[in-house]
């Protein structure tokens, strides 16, 4: 037990494994470079194929890789422009030493920006929406060409096919005063429209509690009742 413990606390360089992963961006008539040395179990694969095989027990062997024109069409054929991930992964099994180098020559290792590209279809960053080449800067409840969002129900201005329009406080379903969610005037008693779910009797417009005699049809009151007489 006690050589069990002192074993356990005492720094070894042996039994490790590590995994490193670069994106980088492949143009034709550029030349990288990608050297290795390691013992025991060492694997680099671009573009998720096998382009250094370092496997086994051994001591400290080199690599390399000279990603070209030639490799790139072994490598699943890399496309001028588009973006590729070199892969190495590598194993220390040996237990009196270790030894590992990566050395990566010709990749630009400048930080990348993001900026949002208005027109892309993908809404990213200060973006409020992005529907590509449908963007359009006339064109009600849409996208406008600068990725914000144009006239809509819902945005406090009355515009459209619009008859009202409150905003945030849409959502009228019933009375003279509000606007609905889809941004049309309520029905209301004295509309001259018989809403019998919202327990109108009759509804006759301006008509509403004009007396049956001047106008020759049943009287119905000011609050959408039949006046029985």
């Amino acid at each position: 037990m006690g050589f069990g413990r002192e074993w356990q606390q005492r720094p070894h360089n042996f039994s490790f494994t590590s995994e490193v992963r670069y994106w980088f961006k492949y143009e034709s008539g550029k030349t990288f470079q990608l050297d290795f040395l390691g013992d025991d179990d060492v694997w680099v694969f671009i573009n998720r194929q096998l382009a250094v095989d370092l496997g086994g027990l051994h001591p400290p062997s080199a690599g390399s890789v000279t990603l070209d024109t030639a490799t790139a069409a072994k490598l699943g054929a890399l496309k001028s422009g588009n973006v590729y991930e070199v892969a190495v992964f590598q194993a220390e099994r040996q237990t009196t030493a270790s030894s590992y180098k990566l050395t990566l020559t010709g990749f630009n290792a400048a930080a990348t920006t993001c900026t949002s590209t208005c027109g892309d279809g993908v809404v990213v960053a200060n973006e409020e929406c992005d529907n590509g080449k449908d963007n359009s800067d006339t064109a009600y409840g849409g996208c406008t060409t600068k990725c914000k969002w144009g006239p809509f129900c819902g945005d406090g201005i009355v515009n459209g096919p619009e008859e009202c329009d409150a905003g945030k406080k849409n959502g009228t379903q019933y009375g003279s005063d509000g606007c609905t969610f889809a941004c049309t005037q309520p029905h209301f008693c004295g509309d001259g429209h018989l809403d019998a779910d919202r327990g109108e009797e009759c509804d006759f417009g301006d008509k509403n509690g004009v007396p049956s005699s001047e106008t020759g049809q049943p009287t119905c009151t000011t609050d959408c009742r039949l006046l029985i007489l």
